[in-house]
């Protein structure tokens, strides 16, 4: 479900100023995204990934540039922007104290609604998400992963077209962290919200977004969706379990194959041979393989391949591990 631009960002920079020191945050951003899509914002601590929401929710001005969202300017229509928008910060919105209904009312009541309205649209949404039993229930009492969902309900007391989140799942265990992929799949797909997430988990981005931005030092070094930043970055790694004769040629074969980065073979005990190569077309590329090698007389027993991934490619683009 994707349609019009809802959030456009031109050459957005930012810089700190400390003790006569300045640190570039930003320098230049640029992205764009359309109704019903999830953009996944990567890059290591410090990368200036917290500084691009803070900029997009009108928290904070950038030094240069500017953005649009749902058809306002962002230093000039801040209030219209508001009314655009959801924001659920990494550190969350609730007290422990606090009641979920009580809370959810008061965001409700900031956003113009009256108190029924308010109450109305808490009970839907927490009804939509699965949690209808966490009404009246104290934050305090919640599990992280009920938090985060209620996080996310209160972020759309106002039924934004893009939604802002900061590393929603940090601090929760697998399964919670999953059941929160897809409750925002959800959201996307039945409203038709958009997102940006940011997230120290590449997994995360590879499951939840349509395209990938990834910053470091504050500039993007590179963007496109998981699968084509995989297929550019990772390479993913073919391995042929053959016998017959002639395999030294036929390695030297498929080595001058435009797809093949790097091949090797290796004899085996059973009398069987490996061979193994890496590529970025993996799936275009095995039945041409199988075909030359049969063509050469050469019996295939298995077919194996470990993909390349997300993650791989954030190693390869950043140098980094992960997106910590």
């Amino acid at each position: 479900m994707t349609g019009e631009l809802v959030v456009e960002v031109d050459n957005i920079s930012k810089r700190y100023r400390y003790r006569g020191s300045e640190k570039i945050a930003l320098s230049n951003l640029s992205f764009s995204l359309s109704q019903g899509q999830i953009l996944g914002l990567l890059g290591p601590n410090g990368a200036g990934k917290s500084t691009a929401l803070r900029i997009l929710t009108t928290l904070l001005k950038p030094d240069q540039g500017n953005a649009v969202i749902g058809g306002y300017d962002v230093l000039k229509q801040v209030r219209q922007v508001r009314q655009k928008i959801g924001y659920v910060p990494q550190a969350g919105t609730l007290m422990d104290e606090s009641v979920v209904a009580d809370e959810m009312i008061l965001q409700g009541r900031c956003f113009g609604l009256d108190k029924t309205q308010s109450w109305s649209r808490a009970c839907a949404l927490l009804d939509q998400l699965g949690i209808p039993d966490l009404f009246n229930k104290k934050a305090g009492d919640l599990s992280g992963g009920q938090r985060r969902r209620v996080d996310i309900a209160m972020g759309l007391m106002n039924e934004p077209i893009i939604a802002f989140l900061d590393e929603p799942s940090v601090g929760l265990d697998p399964d919670a962290r999953q059941e929160l992929i897809d409750l925002i799949l959800r959201i996307r797909d039945t409203r038709g919200t958009s997102f940006v997430v940011t997230t120290h988990y590449i997994e995360e981005a590879e499951q939840l977004a349509d395209q990938i931005t990834i910053i470091d030092g504050g500039i993007k070094i590179e963007e496109g969706t998981p699968h084509e930043l995989s297929r550019k970055y990772a390479l993913s790694t073919v391995t042929f379990t053959v016998f017959g004769m002639g395999i030294e040629k036929a390695v030297a074969g498929i080595a001058t194959f435009p797809d093949v980065a790097s091949i090797t073979w290796e004899h085996t005990e059973n009398r069987r041979y490996l061979i193994r190569y890496r590529t970025n077309a993996a799936a275009e590329l095995i039945p041409v393989v199988a075909s030359f090698l049969e063509s050469r007389k050469i019996n295939i027993e298995s077919v194996d391949m470990e993909k390349g991934s997300l993650n791989k490619a954030f190693l390869t683009i950043t140098g980094k591990e992960t997106a910590v």
